[in-house]
């Protein structure tokens, strides 16, 4: 479905850009690919959006558990590792980033200071990118901005 929308989009001259919301519920047990091996499922997964996106020439944004490792670490920035099946989700995508919530105080207040974590940049530079975020409005703002 995606790549025929993208495909009609393309022809229009629009831009198309496609969202996985959760890589952990995506699976192949429908398609031709029978794998039991779930680390391979998500390699087979990972390797088709990757070719999707070159393919269609379209940003794909994918959204992915962590693991429960951080949580057993000071210091909770989350790293590439923390990746849930981390090892193709690494490998395949362009740019791995973070949202981070610094101050777990912040949990359950309307306006939260958030970072903007980019562990993985092919064709940038890794930064941390403070934001606002508005749970009201459910917006990011730059922490420079009026709210």
């Amino acid at each position: 479905m995606i790549r025929e929308n993208a495909k009609k989009a393309s022809e229009k001259g629009v831009n198309y850009f496609a969202i996985v919301d959760y890589l952990q519920i995506v699976s192949l047990a429908r398609t031709k690919a029978r794998v039991t091996d779930r680390r391979l499922e998500i390699e087979a997964i990972t390797r088709e959006l990757k070719l999707l996106t070159n393919e269609l020439n379209i940003p794909i944004i994918l959204f992915s558990q962590l693991n429960r490792e951080l949580e057993k670490r000071v210091d909770r920035k989350p790293q590439l590792a923390d990746l849930r099946e981390s090892g193709s989700i690494e490998q395949d995508s362009n740019i791995v980033s973070f949202l981070y919530l610094e101050d777990q105080v912040q949990e359950r207040s309307k306006i939260r200071n958030i970072n903007l974590l980019f562990r993985k940049n092919r064709s940038g530079e890794l930064a941390e990118i403070p934001l606002i975020f508005d749970t009201q409005q459910m917006k990011f703002m730059p922490l420079d901005s009026p709210k």
